[in-house]
């Protein structure tokens, strides 16, 4: 018998205006044309991941964290190369990243299928941070009506089994009591052989993903 519908977020619940969770902040700042072959768009790319390797051990657990993680990350790749930003500039997408202003789209209409679902407990089980979490209380879901298992909060990240277990301990439930719903295929395969329900998402196929969860709870 299920008992809880665990829910993913990112891709899931939402997902970014530009279509990159990396350079959002800065095409919405700056318009610029999101386009792949764009050689300074994926110089900006190449520089924040870079940046992010290399902080791949910050520890985020709260919004001040989150804003000095951003600026850690983006003025490194923002201040040199095709950009050449200002700190004062680089300090603004920080602040509007964590502030999540018009950064993201909700996943409409799953977004409000599991806002309004109230067949048996639900919970957030997601790689995400703090501003993620406002986004959502500002897009209008009852943040109270969820338990959280949150990678900035437990400090570990999916596909991690150990995040798993802290999804079962924080709702009291076994395995075979959970459905988990992610459009990631590693933490469905994770997810599976514990013995989880799962289905995978797929933001094409939203109607499928609603029957399916549907017939399993």
């Amino acid at each position: 018998m299920i008992k809880l519908l665990a829910v993913d977020i990112g891709n899931t619940l939402i997902e970014p205006i530009s279509g990159d969770w990396d350079i959002t902040c800065l095409l919405r700042q700056y318009m610029l044309l999101y386009d792949p072959e764009n050689e300074q768009i994926s110089t900006i790319k190449n520089n924040i991941k870079n940046a992010k390797l290399l902080n791949s051990d910050f520890t985020i657990a709260d919004f001040d964290d989150e804003y000095m993680y951003y600026v850690r990350i983006y003025e490194p790749a923002l201040q040199t190369g095709p950009v050449n930003l200002s700190s004062e500039e680089v300090e603004m997408i920080c602040r509007d990243r964590v502030d999540g202003r018009n950064l993201y789209k909700t996943i409409s209409p799953f977004f409000e299928y599991v806002n309004e679902f109230n067949k048996t407990r639900k919970a957030l089980f997601s790689n995400t941070y703090p501003s993620v979490i406002r986004f959502l209380k500002n897009s209008g879901m009852d943040i109270d009506d969820f338990g959280l298992c949150l990678s900035y909060s437990e400090r570990m990240k999916k596909p991690d089994p150990k995040i798993f277990y802290r999804l079962l301990e924080i709702n009291d439930v076994s395995a075979d009591e959970i459905l988990l719903v992610d459009d990631n295929t590693e933490c469905i395969n994770t997810a599976r052989d514990m013995g989880f329900n799962t289905v995978l998402f797929n933001k094409t196929q939203i109607e499928r993903c609603i029957k399916e969860i549907e017939s399993l709870i």
